[in-house]
């Protein structure tokens, strides 16, 4: 497969998947760090603190992680089909959840520098 293959089907696939796959995705990671955000709030009200990075750091990820578990476990009996061709061998499977770490860790620190700013 030649380069310029290459990048047009990661252009299709982008195209293809962004309106569907993307909307799910933002979905889902702001149903878990809203619910997240909500059981760091209530476990910190009564601490003069606010929650160390560390600690946000890993329940995002955590988050991020579980929410696309749920979504992709999810899409296979409500379709009966594994519509991400990626998530279908179990390194597929945890390589979507790795996305969701990262997106988790983005979010905590992203909102750790955003409280510190304020």
């Amino acid at each position: 497969m030649g380069f310029s293959d290459w990048l047009f089907m990661i252009r299709q696939d982008l195209l293809g998947l962004l309106p569907t796959y993307g909307l799910i995705i933002v979905v889902t990671l702001a149903l878990a760090f809203f619910i997240t955000q909500y059981l760091i709030n209530r476990i910190y009200s009564k601490r003069t603190e606010s929650a160390p990075l560390p600690t946000r750091l890993a329940l995002f990820s955590l988050a991020g992680a579980v929410s696309f578990g749920i979504m992709l476990m999810a899409m296979q009996p409500i379709l009966n089909v594994t519509l991400i061709a990626g998530a279908r061998s179990l390194a597929g499977l945890l390589a979507q959840c790795l996305a969701g770490v990262i997106a988790g860790c983005v979010f905590a620190y992203l909102g750790n520098k955003f409280k510190a700013k304020t």
